[in-house]
């Protein structure tokens, strides 16, 4: 597994995935939400929507 790197080192990103397949999150500025969902071990994240 390679190491990640950031992008922005100074931006504050989160993303929470919920137990009903909804995520949430920011980008350091703006809000954002979408969908997800697993398969065994993998995660799909689905198209995620910015609002400022």
């Amino acid at each position: 597994m390679t190491k990640p790197t950031a992008v922005l080192a100074f931006a504050a990103v989160a993303l929470a995935l919920g137990l009903t397949g909804c995520s949430t999150g920011t980008d350091g500025c703006n809000r954002l939400v979408g969908t997800w969902s697993m398969s065994g071990d993998a995660v799909e994240l689905g198209t995620l929507a910015r609002a400022d």
